[in-house]
């Protein structure tokens, strides 16, 4: 999906941001905490959650 690719994307430009990639359903731990009921799901900092598919610049405006 477009959310991979643009958070990986981002990534590979800024060493301040890193991007990791899980299929939720082999880490249940990370499905409770963080109440993930849908993907793509991206989650920021461990505190905000952003649910549906996104494009690079939608991403990007999510990390200012």
């Amino acid at each position: 999906p477009d959310v991979v690719v643009g958070a990986q994307r981002i990534a590979i430009e800024n060493p301040n941001v890193e991007a990791e990639m899980v299929d939720i359903s082999n880490f249940q731990e990370i499905k409770k905490k963080y109440k993930v009921m849908s993907v793509p799901a991206m989650i920021i900092n461990d505190e905000q959650v952003v649910f549906g598919a996104k494009k690079i610049d939608e991403i990007a405006a999510l990390l200012v």
